[in-house]
């Protein structure tokens, strides 16, 4: 039978991949017009493997190469095809100290120029001829010989003569200038200049140096050699942009061309190094900066023969949404392909049937077929096969780029199907990463249809046969496509595929197996081993097959029913009873005209198992890579276990095999008492086993751990070690497991480690399976107290008294006794809880050892309940109630602790954040966004050395909140919250100040304050009132909400404080007339009116009870607006919880104005407007101040 694997879909997984593959347009398609190479054994018999040929120009529909094989000459080869149609005349040809011919070139008049390679041009002249034609004898029509560089190894001839366009480059490996030659006579004379390179070596640039320009004239070129970073220059040298270093590929690249194509910019460059080795890397370098180059193609190594000197060449010929690259590499051959940009070629359609494609000439893109990132594969079913690889691509690509591969355009009849053959070498199975998906079109490609995701968790051994019906997609526009995605880690070989084949549906049953035979392998008495049968039907008619079993073989079903293009997973179970070997088989009856009944060969052995009670591994006794029946890729090394003995360990880097590694215990007889233990450790490579070691945090890796209970035939995950509970930490760390759930069973252990990033090794020592001793304390309590009641921010001392006979009678703490006080907001049994802090030895009492512990302090208020653990030498835990003994919920229980609000006890109450602790006693933080939020900062206080600090977030918007105790208010009282705040210059900050009945932003919903562009930098205060509208305790929240990508805002200074009955305060003096040019200028003019001044800050504390102020100003005046009246404008505000009548007065450069009286302001906060006017009698500087009083104020 073969190994076949059938394609069903269900209606909504055709809807799934239908939606993922129309998502993503191919950028362009790559054909392969011919090649004549060392891997395809294909060399012409004039091509030489010893540095022979190393230039290449197209043009006139020919190629030339440059060749010294059998002489200096330049070949002439019919472009369509590289075949060799005659030479050039050499009629005079001489000279050059490195080479008489070593590169060639085409001009756009169809003219063929030539130069030789010198080592030093002041010796040896740099020569340059031309041919008009094939036919024509060669001129000598450029001798440089001025200065003693290195010239010829590569030459760029752009433009014509017959319009004076043609430009000639030549750059030299000795000096960091690029030589011109240019002519304004249709080339009876030629003009010499040079461009000197900005930031390229002036003494070793590299070597083998191409300078390729976008466009004739004065034009941006791109300058390339060997080992060096690939730039772009203007015409006058100076540096536009860097090309990306992993795009370009710097060691081995040098050779290129450079060109546009539907606006936008591309460069194809020769590699002969790297992937591809010997061929053309496509790159889009549109955007000038260097991480946004991306690799688009790399075209299948023309051999690997060395090639001494990295020489080889590229020619173009330019078109209209296509160009076509010819290459050259030195000793590995040629090639031709063309690109089409818009969409994929449509030179010949397929019409004939079955119709069969196995990439046989190596080609890969012949015959019409086309892609990217598509290759020869080192694996195939025939001669070759096509594969999808990566290695090389920037990582900013990785995850985001495609490759592809494309049929011809088909005339698809109706009831056929495809089969072909894949081979998954990716590590993945998850749609978006490593992932190959086979898709379908019936518009030429203009939309398609994903019918498979053809990808493995793991490498396939194997290429497997495909088939999808393809009944539904019957069309005269017919296309196939695989599409690839990498995840980018470098870690296998890709997406193979050979062998395609479009045929008509048979109408009969067709039935496949895979895999042909099943070998269970080596299987342990008493447990079992399970193996899949995939069984196809790729017929046209149902199947039916009757399955006759052998004995210690079973299957979940021995009647099948397959329809048409459909399969069944047959999952095949031996259990083996004694120890005789399987060798046999499963006899298939079927309705498959062609199999007929057949037999499925079975085999395995039975292995009596070795299993033991107790499980006690150190590795000291390890002689050999791992202890006598341990499995597994992890290594006993003899040095960095506990105490710097022998460890089990796995260095866990790179890719592909070192990503991961496990290993397995023996067998385990497990009890209702039965314990796993280890210790781990997982430390950074670099610095292990020296004084600079550091660990390796837990989102770099993951040990799985998991148990088998049938003899290791399969394993369930019981839990991990990562991100999510990770120590690290240099020393080791012991992890415990409870196995009571498997009593009675043979047990299995298996520990994975998986490599996320970075580079480390894994360490396992001290492994321990079994009945640990008992090793706990005889007696032990919760002494005192009973009970407690603290506020919020205080803590609570609790005693606990512990005995063990013959350890804890002598004076001190006894080694290896333990103790801890839990805390718990259920009153249950302590073994569940989890908030444990360790208590310390405090006093020998008797023959007990007393410890103790101070719980509380960052409690909520609320009810708790505390209780005493403690543990001897490692052993199990015990718990003590109060306060008779070990807790059992009745007699001895858990003390109980009530924690009560902290509230605001007297007025004023002021906050500046000067303790350490942050939120301060009985402060509340709430991070309502899960980002950044508020903490305690000491960059720029107000006053003193700390404040409150909200930093932002990149991404998320504010909604941080800091909250102040509570402060008990009757019905109807006022107080006064003030508070200063500030920003950063540039930065705009949001704050909202909010009043509510608990401590918690959502309960916060009487808004005092807000500001929502906060941009000062300097500390500015506000008072706001709030007045309680029924008896009860109130909070006072800060909310900052700025937006996202700001940078800081401050907050400190807070002060709540009572109100005086009588206080006024005049808290701003406004000219309405005659005001200053600029706003807070000292000139004033007619041109601006009014002139607003702030006076927050000025004044001075009218008491200490509510801090209110007189308000104090000056405004200097100069160049008055003529002797015309000034109005003065001043505004009253009431600060106090009543206001009578009050008096407001003014003066200006000490003339005082008639005081005005007022009746009152008749709310808290509250402003009334004052009017003055002053007529100044001179020109000069003055002064104006106003003032505000009242009785007891």
């Amino acid at each position: 039978m073969q190994n076949k694997l059938t394609f069903r879909l269900s209606a909504l997984l055709i809807a799934l991949f239908l939606i993922l593959g129309i998502t993503q347009t191919q950028a362009q398609y790559r054909t392969t017009l011919w090649e004549k190479s060392a891997k395809l054994t294909s060399l012409p018999a004039w091509f030489g493997t010893a540095n022979s040929e190393r230039g290449l120009a197209y043009g006139n529909g020919k190629i030339y190469v440059s060749t010294t094989k059998y002489g200096t000459r330049v070949l002439i080869l019919n472009a369509a095809t590289g075949d060799s149609v005659g030479v050039l005349d050499m009629t005079g040809v001489s000279g050059g100290s490195g080479a008489a011919i070593a590169d060639v070139e085409v001009d756009a008049d169809g003219a063929i120029y030539a130069c030789n390679l010198v080592t030093t041009a002041n010796t040896s002249a740099f020569k340059i001829y031309r041919w008009a034609n094939d036919a024509a004898v060669p001129v000598n029509i450029i001798s440089y010989d001025l200065t003693a560089v290195r010239l010829g190894d590569k030459f760029t001839v752009v433009g014509g003569t017959s319009n004076n366009s043609l430009v000639v480059y030549a750059a030299t490996s000795t000096t960091n200038k690029v030589y011109k030659w240019t002519t304004t006579n249709n080339g009876t004379s030629y003009l010499a200049d040079s461009v000197t390179l900005t930031g390229v070596s002036t003494t070793a640039p590299g070597s083998t140096p191409v300078v390729y320009p976008l466009t004739t004239g004065l034009s941006e070129f791109v300058y390339k050699s060997n080992g060096s970073q690939g730039r772009r220059f203007n015409a006058d040298g100076t540096v536009i942009d860097s090309l990306s270093t992993t795009a370009v590929g710097n060691t081995g690249s040098n050779a290129l061309r450079y060109f546009t194509m539907n606006g936008r910019k591309y460069i194809a460059i020769y590699l002969y190094t790297g992937t591809p080795q010997n061929g053309i890397r496509l790159l889009d370098v549109t955007n000038q900066y260097s991480t946004q180059h991306t690799v688009l193609d790399y075209t299948p190594g023309l051999g690997t023969t060395t090639n001494t000197n990295g020489t080889g060449d590229v020619a173009m010929l330019l078109g209209t949404g296509e160009v076509t690259f010819y290459v050259l590499a030195t000793n590995n051959g040629l090639a031709a392909y063309k690109y089409y940009f818009n969409a994929p070629p449509a030179n010949t359609t397929v019409t004939s049937f079955p119709y069969t494609y196995d990439f046989s000439d190596g080609l890969i893109t012949g015959g019409d077929w086309s892609g990217n990132f598509i290759d020869r594969g080192t694996e195939s079913r025939t001669n070759y096969s096509a594969r999808f690889l990566y290695n090389y691509i920037p990582t900013a690509q990785s995850g985001l780029t495609f490759g592809h591969l494309v049929s011809p355009k088909i005339q698809l009849p109706a009831n056929h199907r495809v089969k072909f053959w894949w081979k998954d070498d990716d590590i993945t199975a998850i749609i978006g990463q490593d992932t190959t998906f086979f898709e379908v079109s019936t518009d030429n490609g203009v939309t398609w249809t994903t019918l498979g995701f053809m990808s493995r968790a793991s490498s396939m051994s194997a290429f497997e046969e495909a088939i999808f019906d393809l009944s539904a997609y019957a069309s005269n526009n017919f296309r196939m496509r695989w599409r690839d995605r990498t995840n980018g880690s470098f870690s296998a070989y890709g997406f193979g595929l050979d062998d395609i084949l479009i045929e008509p549906i048979p109408q009969i049953p067709v039935i496949a197996l895979n895999p042909t035979s099943t070998a269970f392998g080596a299987t342990y008495i008493g447990g079992n081993m399970q193996k899949t049968v995939v069984v196809s039907n790729n017929g046209g008619a149902a199947l039916t097959a009757t399955l006759t079993l052998p004995a210690r073989v079973t299957a979940n079903s021995t009647s099948l029913n397959v329809p048409a293009g459909g399969q069944f997973n047959l999952v095949l179970t031996f259990t083996p009873t004694d120890t005789n070997a399987l060798n046999d088989s499963i006899l298939f009856t079927t309705n498959d005209p062609v199999a007929g009944n057949f037999y499925h060969k079975v085999t395995g052995t039975s292995v009596q198992p070795f299993v033991l009670p107790l499980i006690v591994q150190n590795f000291d006794t390890s002689t050999g890579t791992i202890p006598a029946n341990w499995t597994g890729n992890y290594t006993v090394n003899a040095t960095g276990g506990v105490n710097w003995t022998k460890r089990l360990t796995r260095n866990l880097y790179g890719t592909s095999g070192n990503l991961t590694g496990f290993f397995t215990t023996p067998f385990f007889s497990a009890t209702a008492t039965s314990q796993l233990k280890f210790k781990y450790r997982v430390v950074n490579y670099t610095g292990y086993g020296t004084s600079s070691a550091t660990p390796t945090p837990g989102t770099d890796f993951k040990l799985t751990i998991s148990i088998s209970t049938n003899f290791g035939g399969s394993f369930t995950v019981v839990d991990s070690i990562g991100a999510h509970n990770h120590v690290a930490d240099t020393n080791y760390v012991e992890k415990m497991w409870n196995l009571s759930a498997f009593a009675g069973q043979t047990i299995q252990v298996k520990v994975d480690g998986l490599k996320i990033n970075g580079d480390f090794y894994s360490d396992f020592d001290d492994w321990f399976m079994g009945t640990p001793p008992e090793t706990v304390i005889d007696w032990g309590n919760l002494q005192w107290p009973a009970t407690g009641t603290i506020t919020a921010g205080d803590s609570l001392t609790v005693y606990g008294q512990a005995y063990k006979a013959g350890v804890t009678d002598s004076t001190g703490q006894a080694f290896g006794l333990n103790a801890w006080v839990g805390i718990s907001s259920t009153n249950n049994n302590p073994a569940n809880w989890n908030n444990w802090v360790p208590a310390t030895f405090n006093v020998q009492v008797g023959n007990n050892d007393e410890f103790m512990a101070s719980i509380g302090k960052t409690l909520a208020p609320g009810t708790y309940y505390y209780a005493f653990r403690y543990q001897y030498l490692g052993g199990p835990y015990r718990y003590g109630g109060f306060n008779g003994g070990f807790w059992d919920s009745t007699g001895n229980v858990s003390g109980v602790l009530t924690v009560n609000p902290y509230t605001i006890s007297s007025l004023p109450y002021f906050e500046g954040f000067e303790g350490t602790a942050f939120p301060p006693t009985g402060w509340a933080r709430e991070d309502k966004n899960g980002g950044t939020t508020w903490t305690r900062a000491t960059a720029q206080p107000k006053s003193g050395v700390g404040h409150a600090r909200y930093s932002y977030s990149g991404t998320l918007p504010g909604n941080d909140w800091i909250i102040t105790p509570g402060l008990q208010m009757t019905a109807g009282q006022a107080v006064q919250l003030s508070y200063w705040y500030k920003a950063q210059s540039g930065y705009p900050e949001k704050l909202k100040v909010a009043a509510g009945r608990a401590q918690t932003a959502d309960s916060l919903t009487s808004v005092l304050a807000d500001h929502p562009n906060i941009t000062n930098t300097v500390y500015e205060n506000n008072a706001v009132f709030f007045v309680a509208p029924e008896a009860g305790t109130y909070y006072f929240g800060f909310q900052a909400y700025s937006a996202p990508d700001q940078w800081l805002l401050d907050l400190d200074d807070i002060t709540i404080s009572a109100l005086k009955e009588i206080d006024y305060a005049a808290v701003s003096l406004v000219q309405t007339t005659g005001a200053p040019e600029k706003n807070g200028g000292l000139n004033f003019s007619k041109q601006n009116p009014e002139l607003t001044l702030s006076f927050d800050g000025i004044g001075v504390p009218s008491s200490n009870a509510n801090n209110s102020k007189v308000m104090f100003s000056e405004i200097p005046t100069t160049e008055l607006a003529g002797l015309l009246p000034v109005y003065l404008n001043t505004t009253v505000k009431r600060l106090g919880s009543t206001g009578p009548a009050f008096t407001v007065g003014a003066n200006f450069n000490g003339t005082l104005a008639t005081p005005v009286n007022r009746p009152g302001i008749g709310t808290i906060g509250g402003t009334e407007l004052i009017p003055f006017m002053f007529t100044p009698t001179a020109r000069g500087t003055f002064t104006a101040r106003s003032f505000v009083t009242a009785a007891s104020d």
